[in-house]
């Protein structure tokens, strides 16, 4: 558990820089939001790790999204997220804060669960929570974060790997952070509360960026469905 932990804070770290070389508003501090409640129970809401290059959370799991059917949102229980263009200035400070709008029965049907504490960086315009595996069979960690940091200035800052990369998921596109040293790479969805993002890396470099789109990828698939 201890080197476990130790992996998360540097992989933590990591992500901290990465999020706000993507952030709008320059930060002035980070300050932990409280973990989310789910409606079932006080347990925290991360992500179930098998021994593949994806973890195991990622892959089957609930089949409300029928094959080839894209969806148009995001339905939580907080609420349907709508996905599409999005203008940074009118929607601040309402920037979407997975960590806190998915519930724990959500996250755990998706096959994941969540540390549970929200790190906002940049006033409040970029929120974030690490998702933990179940199982310590991966060094693979996944960053839930709504952004409100538009394309155009994801494309300055960073490379654009592809667009419409999810039949599960209309618009979602990938990129990877080039700032960061370890193999990474982000799966990340317009919305009408900015950019709902997840972003995949490893502390060791032990998986190539496209094991890491894969994961980012199922990941935003896998919370669709849920």
């Amino acid at each position: 558990m201890v080197c476990w932990a130790r992996f998360v804070a540097v992989v933590g770290v990591v992500v901290v820089a990465a999020l706000l070389s993507s952030c709008v508003v320059p930060d002035v501090g980070l300050v932990p939001v409280g973990p989310a409640v789910g409606a079932g129970g006080d347990e925290p809401a991360g992500v179930e790790s098998g021994g593949s290059s994806v973890p195991e959370g990622a892959g089957g799991q609930a089949d409300s999204v029928a094959s080839g059917e894209a969806v148009g949102a995001f339905h939580f229980d907080s609420g349907t997220l709508e996905i599409g263009p999005f203008d940074p200035l009118e929607v601040y400070p309402d920037v979407f804060d997975p960590c806190q709008e998915i519930s724990a029965e959500e996250f755990a049907a998706a096959g994941f669960k969540t540390d549970g504490v929200t790190t906002p960086l940049a006033n409040g315009s970029a929120l974030s929570c690490v998702l933990l595996p179940d199982q310590i069979t991966s060094h693979m960690s996944v960053i839930l974060a709504g952004n409100l940091i538009t394309k155009d200035e994801l494309a300055l800052t960073t490379t654009l790997l592809g667009e419409n990369v999810s039949s599960e998921v209309t618009g979602m596109f990938k990129y990877r952070e080039d700032g960061v040293e370890q193999s990474n790479c982000v799966a990340a969805v317009s919305t009408e509360r900015g950019h709902f993002m997840a972003f995949s890396i490893d502390g060791y470099n032990a998986y190539s960026q496209d094991d890491h789109c894969k994961n980012a990828i199922q990941t935003l698939e896998n919370l669709a469905r849920s």
